[in-house]
């Protein structure tokens, strides 16, 4: 196949894969999985549901389990609340990985305040669709790593934002600590792309945006840094384990403190110091090899490149 044609296939076939949803309800249970799910039950029945109990049926009992293995995000939320008579104090509580936090501002909510204790977002707006359709909706969130926890609840839209904040809140910190008890933040690893002027964030082995310049090498600075169950950063690591993964694997390399390393046997970084930084190079577009590997991956679950990091503590 000529590079023209290729290119132009690959192009056609990418597009069906973006507009193409993706779900993995029916996959295998995952101690995150059980994690989360522990964390939402256990807050709303104010007492402990250990991950242990979680079964793929509780799961699935949950207002939202999702998976998407491209992004290998994954979304975690229960409802709670009613509408009884004039009252709605509908809400949700809900965790989500490796999905980027909505701009709430331009959403048209307006921030309250940062809680000092507990380190919350706390955010407003109302909502005036009709006489009888009209209240206060109160979000809570805050980000740890890769990691976001948040609560919205509807209340009386008369009801002024801080008074209506105080249960809201309440619930996001039972929230948040047996988010802390069943260790859903533990040994979280956090990637920062440095050298795209945004610097996005993403979890380890999530798919890197990237486009590959066709006159030269890409060049991505990354920086890994791990956190503890209270979302902050570790300076215990002992090593870190990287892996190189994705249809363009073959074809990158990594350079670790300045120097390339083999990518064909596991590349260990000992004693590191947290953040750590390291480079990650991809061949040029034009390069018929490139070519070939993003064709030949699209429609797998294979992303074009990403960076699998464990780490060992010490």
């Amino acid at each position: 196949m000529s590079s023209c044609m290729r290119t132009a296939s690959l192009v056609c076939a990418l597009i069906a894969l973006i507009v193409t949803p993706s779900r993995a309800a029916d996959a295998p249970v995952t101690d995150l999985d059980k994690r989360a799910g522990a964390t939402l039950y256990s807050t709303y029945a104010e007492k402990p549901v250990p991950p242990e109990s979680m079964t793929q049926a509780q799961l699935k009992g949950l207002t939202r389990f999702e998976h998407d293995a491209k992004k290998n995000s994954a979304t975690y939320s229960l409802d709670y609340g009613a509408v009884t008579g004039t009252t709605d104090n509908r809400g949700y509580m809900r965790i989500t990985v490796n999905e980027p936090p909505v701009d709430v501002l331009k959403a048209g909510w307006t921030l309250l305040r940062t809680d000092p204790t507990s380190g919350a977002e706390i955010v407003w707006k109302k909502v005036e669709r009709s006489d009888a359709d009209k209240y206060l909706q109160i979000g809570v969130r805050r980000k740890f790593g890769n990691i976001i926890l948040a609560v919205s609840q509807r209340q009386p839209i008369d009801m002024p934002p801080d008074k209506a904040a105080v249960d809201v809140h309440a619930r996001f910190v039972r929230l948040l600590a047996y988010a802390k008890q069943w260790k859903l933040f533990g040994g979280q690893i956090k990637l920062t792309l440095m050298s795209r002027s945004d610097q996005p964030e993403m979890g380890s082995d999530e798919p890197l945006e990237v486009s590959l310049s066709d006159n030269a090498e890409t060049s991505m600075l990354i920086r890994i840094e791990a956190y503890d169950e209270d979302g902050k950063l570790r300076n215990d690591v002992k090593r870190f384990d990287l892996q190189v993964n994705g249809t363009l694997a073959k074809q990158a390399k990594l350079k670790v403190a300045g120097e390339l390393v083999d990518l064909s046997k596991p590349v260990q970084i000992s004693d590191p110091k947290t953040p750590t930084e390291v480079t990650l190079i991809l061949p040029k577009g034009t390069d018929d090899a490139a070519q070939d590997a993003l064709y030949l991956g699209v429609g797998k679950s294979d992303p074009p490149i990403a960076l699998k990091v464990g780490a060992e503590f010490k």
